[in-house]
């Protein structure tokens, strides 16, 4: 019996399938954004304006500061949009 019960115990463990490794957890939100970071690291350029803004500048620039008049492009309140306007140096 014990012959019969050591090379039952033999087959069972020839034919036994490997247990597959627990999946790993998921990123987690920070690693995710490390991640993001790094990518981006990677792609840096200096800031470029578009055509309104560098037309924009061009009128400031054109009009120059120290002029009695000027062009005037803020806007007295935050997030009241966009204002266009004279303003006057004295």
């Amino acid at each position: 019996m014990t012959r019969w019960t050591g090379s039952l115990a033999l087959i069972a463990s020839l034919l036994a399938v490997p247990s597959a490794a627990q999946n790993p957890e998921p990123d987690t939100r920070a690693g995710v954004i490390e991640a993001e970071q790094a990518q981006k690291i990677t792609e840096l350029h200096p800031f470029v304006p578009g055509k309104v803004e560098q037309y924009l500048n061009w009128a400031s620039t054109l009009l120059g500061p120290g002029e009695a008049w000027h062009p005037f492009f803020n806007n007295a309140y935050s997030g009241g949009g966009f204002t266009v306007g004279a303003g006057y140096n004295k």
